[in-house]
């Protein structure tokens, strides 16, 4: 996972891969897509434990949150896959998007299977309910809960887009994602 709200990086590193790909359009992606091109570049990438970095949105609330996730799983995770297919072994996010047959391996459709039967939006819901109402305590939950949560969203978004029967439908690299997303 590749953030760009924390991160520092050479000027002719960004030169050299093109700055933000201005396609993405709605939430998501597109530091991860910018973060890939770097990798494949060559640009190296290291994680810096001690440094420091404050959010100032104090609005930032589950709910909100989860609802970022359905907004990338209903159009900038299909638009990142798409731009990318190599991208896809690096990705958790990969094993949400929908089942191709053509082109998934029996190992990939098998996960993806058991993934749509692990992430049961009821129990999403439950959960989420749940986390909300222990949220604001000095107690922290466990992180797999929130990644749980956070799951059953982009699955939700990924659920609710009509994607095409196949990846190569998409012409051009470009997919309008606004009217998909507002």
């Amino acid at each position: 996972f590749f953030s760009t709200c924390g991160v520092s990086i050479e000027r002719s590193d960004m030169i050299s891969v093109g700055f933000f790909d201005e396609d993405f359009s709605g939430y998501g992606g597109e530091d991860e897509e910018l973060g890939f091109r770097l990798f494949r570049n060559g640009v190296r990438l290291v994680w810096c434990a001690d440094a420091l970095m404050w959010d100032t949105d104090d609005s930032l609330t589950l709910d909100r949150v989860c609802s970022k996730y359905r907004q990338y799983g209903l159009g900038s995770g299909l638009l990142l896959f798409t731009k990318h297919p190599d991208y896809r072994k690096y990705s958790p996010f990969s094993k949400l998007e929908p089942i191709n047959f053509k082109s998934d391996g029996i190992r990939t459709i098998i996960t993806k299977l058991l993934m749509r039967m692990v992430l049961l939006p009821w129990v999403a819901h439950l959960v989420r309910k749940a986390l909300s109402m222990i949220d604001h305590l000095p107690y922290n939950p466990p992180n797999l809960l929130y990644k749980y949560v956070f799951s059953a969203s982009y699955l939700e978004g990924v659920r609710e887009r009509n994607t095409p029967a196949d990846w190569n439908e998409i012409k051009g690299h470009t997919y309008n994602l606004r009217s998909r997303i507002m």
